[in-house]
């Protein structure tokens, strides 16, 4: 009886909710837009219930439903606000003019809806028009709106299947938290999976990270499993249902995906049994086809043409220092300045360390703009330098509580070296890196809930002290934003940036003498 009242539940709340969308989605409220809304929440509804029985097996698993549940709604309370805000706040760009945030979102989802009323085959991959590399969204996207869209174009189909989708990632996060770590640790990681900002802004936009968020979060949970039980590989199978999705969406994002988890069994010397080394050689194999599949993908785009060994070449010179020096020196007239007045040693690593600050807090604070697009910087860069410290202090804890081939370490060092990937990758974009960035959000919420729970919060004096220096240095830098912005008094920024190292400095020196004098003599 139980069973048939949820039931009942959820297919009022996916009719209520289908009713909400097409009333409000702003393109006309018919029975086929109804229609196409209830199948997408109803497989969102599916979507969860796997996921739950999916984790059922974990003791407490009733408590990773509420941040599924929220971070599925709240995707979609964000998507259609913005979808009908942004003409109205935003600015006189076709993408904002459309209702999105994102420009690679705008060209692939038009692109999706022009492929859905052409009246033939999909063609979606190696599409000629170049706004899907790999072409698997792109399929995605226009074979929804030949199905669900009734003849007109609604960008909330496409959001609300993603959104549902994060919300499996939710889970398996929490999955593979609460095996590893236990509890504690696996309900916040869920609550930063549900609630970090960009994760919401991705979540409720056409783009391809819910998915591979979502693939990364149940490799952890398959990880997590094949490395506490011998014999239940079965229950992994749900990560190779999605890991298959997954390789025409982003085939280097599948490669880069299975060398960490590949690298995890390595690092923490599971490799003694027969099925260790029969997982790892799937692994292997799986991401060298991934591979293969990306440079196929790449070949006759823009620049990267010929071989697939000339390509690969390509590549690498198009991720070189001097190109990116080049590229943000020219897109930004101070930055410019400031990468001249360094010497040439110093230009590469102080962009990284710009990349790994983006978006920066400061900025989004005082930088002048449209409201709606200042509230949006606000919350992407809270959330990401509310994780910043606790992400510092990650591995030096992890390699004095756990040990540094503990996994809680591996974690931790991972999500550095992506960060650094991607802030290399893109340094001076605050779009592109933090987006890299956040496809791996998975491993840094575990890695900051683990550090949480591990530290006693507030109770560590560490943990105060990381988050001091992150304000103390917000609040520097943001006094020569006042000047730039606004003309108030203000230092140069080299002047800025040495100050604020100096009180960091200063600040760490004065903490360790500190810890000294009160430490008891033996």
């Amino acid at each position: 009886m139980r069973r048939w009242v949820t039931f009942g539940i959820a297919i009022a709340t996916c009719a209520g909710g289908a009713a909400l969308l097409v009333l409000l989605d702003g393109a006309g409220a018919t029975l086929g837009g109804w229609f196409g809304y209830a199948v997408v929440l109803a497989v969102g509804a599916s979507i969860l219930w796997g996921g739950y029985h999916w984790i059922a097996q974990e003791p407490g698993s009733r408590s990773a439903l509420a941040p599924a549940v929220i971070a599925m709604a709240i995707r979609l309370v964000v998507g259609l606000t913005l979808l009908r805000a942004l003409p109205l706040f935003g600015y006189d760009e076709a993408p904002q003019q459309a209702g999105y945030v994102f420009r690679d979102a705008f060209h692939r989802d038009r692109r999706a809806w022009e492929l859905a009323q052409a009246g033939q085959p999909l063609q979606a991959f190696g599409d000629a028009s170049g706004t899907d590399q790999y072409g698997g969204l792109l399929f995605l996207s226009a074979g929804l709106y030949r199905i669900l869209g009734f003849g007109v174009h609604r960008p909330m189909l496409v959001a609300g299947l993603g959104a549902a989708v994060s919300a499996l990632g939710v889970m398996a996060t929490w999955g593979f938290a609460r095996r590893a770590f236990g509890g504690r640790v696996a309900s916040l990681s869920a609550w930063i999976m549900a609630l970090y900002p960009e994760a919401v802004l991705l979540g409720a936009s056409q783009m391809r990270e819910p998915y591979l968020i979502t693939a990364l979060a149940a490799g952890l949970y398959a990880y997590g499993i094949w490395r506490s039980e011998r014999g239940r590989w079965r229950q992994g199978l749900p990560f190779i249902l999605l890991l298959a999705g997954c390789i025409p969406i982003s085939p280097p994002f599948v490669f880069a995906l299975l060398l960490a988890l590949g690298g995890g069994r390595i690092w923490e010397g599971h490799l003694r049994t027969r099925q260790s080394r029969g997982v790892l050689a799937v692994l292997v194999v799986l991401a060298v086809v991934a591979a293969l599949i990306a440079v196929q993908a790449w070949m006759g785009i823009g620049p990267l043409e010929g071989t697939p060994l000339e390509v690969l070449r390509g590549w690498w010179q198009n991720v070189g220092g001097d190109w990116r020096l080049n590229l943000v020196s020219s897109q930004s007239h101070w930055m410019d300045n400031l990468l001249s007045a360094l010497p040439n040693f110093a230009k590469l690593p102080f962009l990284v360390v710009f990349g790994l600050l983006q978006p920066f807090l400061p900025a989004s604070l005082l930088d002048p703009g449209a409201p709606i697009w200042r509230i949006i910087a606000i919350a992407r860069s809270l959330g990401w330098f509310a994780m910043l410290p606790l992400l510092i202090y990650a591995p030096v804890l992890a390699m004095r509580k756990a040990g540094w081939r503990s996994l809680a370490a591996y974690l931790a060092l991972l999500t550095w070296a992506v960060s650094l990937v991607a802030s290399y990758r893109a340094p001076g974009y605050q779009w592109d890196n933090p987006r890299y960035r956040t496809a791996y959000l998975a491993v840094a919420a575990v890695a900051a809930a683990w550090t949480w729970v591990i530290a006693g919060g507030w109770a560590d004096r560490w943990v105060r002290r990381l988050y001091a220096i992150t304000g103390l240095s917000a609040l520097v830098v943001s006094h020569w934003y006042l000047g730039r912005h606004y003309g108030t008094p203000k230092l140069s920024l080299p002047a800025t940036l040495v100050l604020t190292l100096v009180l960091i400095a200063g600040y760490l020196a004065a903490m360790i003498w500190r810890d000294r004098v009160r430490a008891p003599s033996v």
